[in-house]
């Protein structure tokens, strides 16, 4: 337990499932993981508290193809969770962009959250060089806390 005020930096690619069944709540409870769409609300719950003590910043790293379909044509998927096996059709367009538009919601209500939590977020993508990227971010942040 950490006694003095410190900054704690949250790695994570904050993705998961909307709505967990019971059966796969008692599953992720068992591993002590609870996870959800936009951010299980035990999560955000116990990130605030660290909040209150803590300076907490969560980083999120995240693959391009998280965020949008590749073209690859008819692709066939299993969750390396859950099992669930599903086969979709990545050279639909219709199909392709409703992901991407589902998964930029998704990405700004996990913002909205963690924001009105009072914890400062940056998103980073393993498809693009991240050093400017803190860089930037804890530049503009100190200079945001001096004023």
């Amino acid at each position: 337990m950490v006694t003095r005020r410190a900054i704690v930096v949250i790695l994570s690619d904050f993705l998961a499932q909307t709505t967990p069944t019971r059966r796969e709540m008692a599953a992720h409870l068992k591993r002590k993981v609870i996870q959800s769409d936009s951010l299980a609300f035990a999560s955000l719950t116990a990130l605030q508290q660290a909040n209150r003590r803590h300076d907490v910043v969560a980083i999120q790293i995240l693959d391009r193809f998280e965020l949008e379909l590749p073209s690859l044509g008819r692709m066939v998927l299993k969750d390396a969770e859950t099992g669930d096996v599903v086969e979709i059709d990545t050279s639909d367009p219709k199909r392709c962009e409703a992901f991407r538009l589902k998964q930029e919601k998704t990405q700004e209500e996990l913002k909205r959250l963690l924001l009105s939590a009072g914890i400062d977020v940056i998103q980073l993508r393993t498809d693009v060089p991240y050093i400017a990227a803190l860089e930037r971010f804890f530049k503009t942040r100190e200079k945001r806390r001096r004023h």
